[in-house]
């Protein structure tokens, strides 16, 4: 995406300290920066890859996880030797929006990636919700809010062998069980909630993985 634009352009076209040529020279030229940028930005990844691995190994041994190896986290700006590299983005990001044509910072820096890494995903993988993140996700509760010792109100859904389960305000999954019913013995209990009743109870735990 970032190639088709003009800033890319300027950018390859500037590391490589070339004209930009003119009339039907100029997309051909610019073409070939962009081509020529990314060949020299590809070659600085291999060099600093192999330049790590062989560190990594000669320290550790043969334990060096490519998966886990990001140029863009593990490697610091002074270890790059591409052309890109010897411009002055943040200087030319501040001239760009001095001249009123916004705040470029940021896609100047995502172009310069695509140079080095132009088939990586920029995007984070999602991570799987659990726990507490998920239960605030679903309910909008949290450990303050829903804990055990809090008085609720909710509605008898059913009865069963063992207890009854109830819904909480929020559509909120309850159980209360049979010993839980009174203080005196219960044998089951519909001897003490039907179905549509509202009574009130106090927690006693919060299962957040029972959603």
């Amino acid at each position: 995406v970032y190639h088709r634009n003009t800033w890319a352009i300027k950018i390859a076209t500037d590391a490589l300290e070339r004209a930009e040529g003119s009339g039907k020279n100029q997309e051909a030229a610019g073409i070939k920066a962009l081509r020529d940028v990314m060949d020299n930005s590809a070659q600085e990844v291999a060099r600093i890859y192999l330049a790590t691995k062989q560190e990594w190994e000669s320290r550790i041994g043969p334990t060096f996880n490519v998966a886990e190896w990001d140029p863009k986290i593990n490697v610091p700006a002074d270890y790059w030797r591409d052309k890109v590299e010897e411009l002055d983005l943040d200087t030319f990001a501040q001239m760009i929006e001095q001249n009123g044509m916004g705040k470029w910072h940021s896609h100047l820096q995502m172009i310069k990636w695509e140079f080095r890494l132009p088939f990586a995903d920029p995007r984070k993988p999602m991570e799987a919700l659990s726990g507490d993140r998920l239960f605030r996700l679903i309910t909008g509760e949290t450990e303050q809010s829903l804990r055990p010792g809090k008085e609720v109100t909710g509605k008898v859904v059913r009865n069963g062998d063992f207890g009854c389960r109830i819904k909480l305000e929020g559509d909120i999954p309850a159980f209360i069980p049979l010993r839980n019913l009174s203080d005196e013995h219960v044998e089951t209990a519909e001897d003490i909630v039907t179905p549509g009743m509202v009574v009130t109870a106090v927690i006693t735990e919060v299962k957040k993985d029972h959603m």
